[in-house]
Protein backbone atom coordinates (compact mmCIF):
# COMPACT_ATOMS: atom_id res chain seq x y z
CA UNK A 1 0.00 0.00 0.00
CA UNK A 2 3.07 2.31 -0.07
CA UNK A 3 2.86 5.19 -2.54
CA UNK A 4 6.47 6.31 -2.21
CA UNK A 5 9.36 5.74 0.19
CA UNK A 6 8.47 7.16 3.62
CA UNK A 7 11.28 9.13 5.24
CA UNK A 8 11.67 9.20 8.99
CA UNK A 9 13.46 12.38 9.98
CA UNK A 10 16.90 12.48 11.55
CA UNK A 11 17.58 12.64 15.28
CA UNK A 12 17.20 15.93 17.12
CA UNK A 13 20.89 15.69 18.00
CA UNK A 14 21.90 15.66 14.31
CA UNK A 15 20.80 19.24 13.62
CA UNK A 16 23.39 22.01 13.66
CA UNK A 17 22.06 25.19 15.28
CA UNK A 18 24.21 27.48 13.06
CA UNK A 19 21.87 30.10 11.59
CA UNK A 20 23.80 30.06 8.27
CA UNK A 21 23.21 26.35 7.72
CA UNK A 22 21.03 25.39 4.73
CA UNK A 23 18.60 22.94 6.29
CA UNK A 24 17.08 19.94 4.55
CA UNK A 25 13.31 19.30 4.94
CA UNK A 26 14.15 16.55 7.45
CA UNK A 27 16.14 18.97 9.57
CA UNK A 28 13.49 21.68 9.35
CA UNK A 29 10.95 19.19 10.68
CA UNK A 30 13.28 18.27 13.53
CA UNK A 31 13.83 21.93 14.40
CA UNK A 32 10.09 22.53 14.49
CA UNK A 33 9.60 19.48 16.68
CA UNK A 34 12.25 20.70 19.09
CA UNK A 35 11.16 24.36 19.20
CA UNK A 36 7.37 24.18 18.81
CA UNK A 37 6.35 20.89 20.42
CA UNK A 38 9.09 20.28 22.97
CA UNK A 39 10.26 22.25 25.97
CA UNK A 40 13.25 21.25 28.05
CA UNK A 41 14.90 17.85 27.88
CA UNK A 42 14.15 15.32 30.62
CA UNK A 43 16.01 12.73 32.58
CA UNK A 44 14.81 9.27 31.48
CA UNK A 45 11.75 8.23 33.48
CA UNK A 46 10.63 4.71 34.23
CA UNK A 47 7.02 5.38 33.27
CA UNK A 48 8.00 6.80 29.86
CA UNK A 49 10.95 4.50 29.11
CA UNK A 50 8.62 1.51 29.01
CA UNK A 51 6.41 3.20 26.41
CA UNK A 52 9.35 4.21 24.20
CA UNK A 53 10.67 0.64 24.20
CA UNK A 54 7.27 -0.80 23.29
CA UNK A 55 6.71 1.25 20.11
CA UNK A 56 7.27 -0.69 16.88
CA UNK A 57 5.85 -0.16 13.39
CA UNK A 58 6.10 -3.27 11.23
CA UNK A 59 4.81 -4.31 7.82
CA UNK A 60 1.87 -6.70 7.58
CA UNK A 61 -0.57 -8.03 4.98
CA UNK A 62 -3.37 -5.59 4.16
CA UNK A 63 -6.66 -6.17 6.00
CA UNK A 64 -9.73 -4.41 4.63
CA UNK A 65 -11.29 -4.38 8.11
CA UNK A 66 -8.28 -2.71 9.76
CA UNK A 67 -8.73 0.85 11.04
CA UNK A 68 -6.30 2.78 8.85
CA UNK A 69 -5.11 6.31 8.10
CA UNK A 70 -2.38 8.06 6.11
CA UNK A 71 1.28 8.65 6.94
CA UNK A 72 3.01 11.77 5.56
CA UNK A 73 6.04 11.20 3.34
CA UNK A 74 8.11 13.28 5.76
CA UNK A 75 7.34 12.39 9.36
CA UNK A 76 8.52 11.63 12.88
CA UNK A 77 6.57 9.34 15.20
CA UNK A 78 6.08 10.80 18.68
CA UNK A 79 3.93 10.17 21.75
CA UNK A 80 2.48 12.73 24.16
CA UNK A 81 2.29 11.06 27.56
CA UNK A 82 0.68 12.02 30.87
CA UNK A 83 2.87 11.35 33.93
CA UNK A 84 2.13 11.05 37.64
CA UNK A 85 4.06 14.10 38.89
CA UNK A 86 5.86 15.67 35.91
CA UNK A 87 3.10 16.81 33.59
CA UNK A 88 2.95 16.08 29.87
CA UNK A 89 5.98 14.58 28.16
CA UNK A 90 6.91 14.11 24.49
CA UNK A 91 8.65 10.87 23.53
CA UNK A 92 10.43 10.68 20.17
CA UNK A 93 9.72 7.07 19.22
CA UNK A 94 12.74 6.55 16.99
CA UNK A 95 15.30 7.62 19.59
CA UNK A 96 13.54 7.33 22.95
CA UNK A 97 14.45 10.95 23.75
CA UNK A 98 12.00 12.52 26.22
CA UNK A 99 11.07 16.19 26.52
CA UNK A 100 8.57 18.27 28.43
CA UNK A 101 5.65 19.30 26.22
CA UNK A 102 5.96 23.01 25.46
CA UNK A 103 3.86 25.11 27.83
CA UNK A 104 3.27 27.60 24.99
CA UNK A 105 0.77 25.16 23.46
CA UNK A 106 -1.34 25.23 26.67
CA UNK A 107 -2.39 21.60 26.39
CA UNK A 108 -4.25 20.44 29.49
CA UNK A 109 -2.44 17.95 31.71
CA UNK A 110 -3.21 14.43 30.54
CA UNK A 111 -4.28 11.77 33.04
CA UNK A 112 -1.24 9.74 34.19
CA UNK A 113 -0.59 6.74 31.99
CA UNK A 114 -2.41 8.08 28.93
CA UNK A 115 -0.36 8.12 25.70
CA UNK A 116 -1.40 9.91 22.51
CA UNK A 117 0.15 8.51 19.31
CA UNK A 118 1.15 11.11 16.72
CA UNK A 119 3.13 11.80 13.58
CA UNK A 120 4.81 15.18 13.12
CA UNK A 121 5.11 16.63 9.63
CA UNK A 122 5.31 19.85 7.61
CA UNK A 123 2.45 21.03 5.43
CA UNK A 124 3.18 22.24 1.91
CA UNK A 125 3.23 25.83 3.17
CA UNK A 126 5.79 24.95 5.87
CA UNK A 127 3.32 24.80 8.76
CA UNK A 128 4.38 22.36 11.49
CA UNK A 129 1.63 19.84 12.15
CA UNK A 130 1.14 17.12 14.78
CA UNK A 131 -1.30 14.49 13.51
CA UNK A 132 -3.04 12.39 16.17
CA UNK A 133 -4.09 8.91 15.08
CA UNK A 134 -4.37 6.69 18.18
CA UNK A 135 -4.19 6.54 21.95
CA UNK A 136 -3.41 4.25 24.87
CA UNK A 137 -5.25 3.97 28.19
CA UNK A 138 -7.79 6.57 27.09
CA UNK A 139 -10.42 7.39 29.69
CA UNK A 140 -13.97 6.31 29.08
CA UNK A 141 -15.08 9.47 30.91
CA UNK A 142 -13.25 12.74 31.45
CA UNK A 143 -10.18 12.53 33.74
CA UNK A 144 -10.82 8.91 34.71
CA UNK A 145 -8.04 6.50 33.62
CA UNK A 146 -9.20 3.91 31.13
CA UNK A 147 -8.76 0.18 31.18
CA UNK A 148 -5.75 -0.82 29.02
CA UNK A 149 -7.34 -4.25 28.58
CA UNK A 150 -10.11 -2.69 26.50
CA UNK A 151 -7.63 -1.07 24.11
CA UNK A 152 -7.66 -4.08 21.80
CA UNK A 153 -10.88 -2.87 20.12
CA UNK A 154 -9.52 -0.32 17.65
CA UNK A 155 -12.91 1.14 16.73
CA UNK A 156 -13.78 1.69 20.40
CA UNK A 157 -10.33 3.21 20.97
CA UNK A 158 -10.76 5.68 18.12
CA UNK A 159 -14.24 6.61 19.37
CA UNK A 160 -12.74 7.45 22.78
CA UNK A 161 -9.92 9.38 21.08
CA UNK A 162 -12.42 11.57 19.24
CA UNK A 163 -14.03 12.49 22.55
CA UNK A 164 -10.75 12.94 24.38
CA UNK A 165 -8.81 15.20 22.00
CA UNK A 166 -11.14 18.27 22.08
CA UNK A 167 -11.02 18.25 25.89
CA UNK A 168 -7.23 18.38 26.13
CA UNK A 169 -5.72 19.54 22.82
CA UNK A 170 -7.98 22.42 21.76
CA UNK A 171 -7.69 24.68 24.77
CA UNK A 172 -5.66 27.36 22.96
CA UNK A 173 -5.28 28.80 19.48
CA UNK A 174 -1.70 27.49 19.33
CA UNK A 175 -2.81 23.97 20.21
CA UNK A 176 -5.65 24.02 17.68
CA UNK A 177 -3.25 25.11 14.93
CA UNK A 178 -0.65 22.49 15.84
CA UNK A 179 -2.63 19.35 16.67
CA UNK A 180 -4.96 17.66 14.20
CA UNK A 181 -7.05 14.55 14.81
CA UNK A 182 -6.68 12.33 11.75
CA UNK A 183 -9.49 10.52 9.99
CA UNK A 184 -9.19 6.80 10.75
CA UNK A 185 -11.43 4.26 9.03
CA UNK A 186 -11.45 0.97 7.16
CA UNK A 187 -8.60 0.31 4.73
CA UNK A 188 -10.57 0.67 1.45
CA UNK A 189 -11.57 4.20 2.43
CA UNK A 190 -8.04 5.10 3.51
CA UNK A 191 -6.62 4.22 0.10
CA UNK A 192 -8.17 7.44 -1.21
CA UNK A 193 -5.38 9.32 0.57
CA UNK A 194 -2.83 7.39 -1.51
CA UNK A 195 -4.74 8.01 -4.73
CA UNK A 196 -4.78 11.76 -4.17
CA UNK A 197 -8.55 11.89 -3.80
CA UNK A 198 -8.28 13.78 -0.50
CA UNK A 199 -6.00 16.79 -0.01
CA UNK A 200 -4.42 16.68 3.45
CA UNK A 201 -2.03 19.59 2.93
CA UNK A 202 1.19 17.56 2.59
CA UNK A 203 2.54 14.64 0.52
CA UNK A 204 1.21 11.22 1.54
CA UNK A 205 3.82 8.47 1.66
CA UNK A 206 1.80 5.48 2.82
CA UNK A 207 -0.79 4.11 5.20
CA UNK A 208 -0.74 2.94 8.80
CA UNK A 209 -3.21 0.53 10.44
CA UNK A 210 -4.13 0.32 14.10
CA UNK A 211 -3.76 -3.00 15.90
CA UNK A 212 -4.92 -4.43 19.23
CA UNK A 213 -1.74 -2.94 20.74
CA UNK A 214 -1.63 0.87 20.33
CA UNK A 215 2.18 0.72 20.48
CA UNK A 216 2.41 -1.59 17.46
CA UNK A 217 0.77 -0.04 14.38
CA UNK A 218 1.48 -1.69 11.04
CA UNK A 219 2.03 -0.67 7.44
CA UNK A 220 -0.44 -2.59 5.25
CA UNK A 221 1.03 -4.19 2.14
CA UNK A 222 -0.97 -5.86 -0.65
CA UNK A 223 0.61 -8.77 -2.50
CA UNK A 224 -0.90 -9.72 -5.85
CA UNK A 225 -0.38 -13.35 -6.90
CA UNK A 226 -0.51 -13.86 -10.70
CA UNK A 227 -3.13 -16.29 -11.98
CA UNK A 228 -1.48 -19.15 -13.84
CA UNK A 229 -2.98 -22.07 -15.71
CA UNK A 230 -1.73 -25.59 -14.97
CA UNK A 231 0.25 -25.61 -18.22
CA UNK A 232 1.89 -22.27 -17.43
CA UNK A 233 2.73 -23.45 -13.92
CA UNK A 234 4.38 -26.61 -15.26
CA UNK A 235 6.42 -24.59 -17.75
CA UNK A 236 7.82 -22.53 -14.93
Amino acid sequence: MEKSPVRTAVSLKDVDSDEDTAYTPDQILVLNLRTVLCGSGCIPMRETDDMADRFKCNVTAADNCAMTTWVPTLHIFVMVVGTEHSGNKVIVCGTGDTYTLSSTLQVHTLPPGVAIMCTCTLDNDGTFRVLIYDGYNLPAVQNQPGDPQSDDDTQERYARLRTFIPLFFQSSNAARKTFQLQWVGFLPGATRFLEGGINVGHPVGGLISLTADPFKPTRPVSIKIPILSIDQFNEE
